[in-house]
C-alpha cells in the first residue's frame, strides 16, 4: 500500500519530468516580456528608418529645386548676360 509519503515523492518525481501549469504560465511571460523588448526595439528602428526617408525626401526635393533653377539659369542666351538692364 502507498503511503501519504510515498505518493507525495511520486509527485515531486513527476514534476520534475512533466510540465506544470506554473511552468508554463513562467514561460509564457517570459516570452512574452521578450516579445515585447523585441518590438520596443523594432519601433526604434522604424523610427529611425521614417525619418531618415522623410529626410531623404526633403534633400531630393532641394536637389530638384536646385537643378530647376540651374537649368533656368544656363536657358538663358549667353548674350542676355551682357545685357544689364538700363
Amino acid at each position: 500500500m502507498l503511503t501519504t509519503d510515498d505518493i507525495r515523492k511520486l509527485i515531486d518525481g513527476l514534476t520534475a519530468i512533466f510540465t506544470t501549469k506554473e511552468d508554463l504560465q513562467k514561460l509564457d511571460d517570459k516570452f512574452y516580456n521578450k516579445f515585447q523588448d523585441v518590438l520596443t526595439k523594432l519601433d526604434g528602428v522604424y523610427k529611425e528608418v521614417k525619418d531618415m526617408r522623410q529626410e531623404q525626401t526633403i534633400h531630393v526635393q532641394q536637389h530638384e529645386d536646385t537643378r530647376d533653377r540651374l537649368d533656368k539659369i544656363e536657358s538663358v542666351p549667353v548674350i542676355a548676360h551682357h545685357i544689364s538692364p538700363s
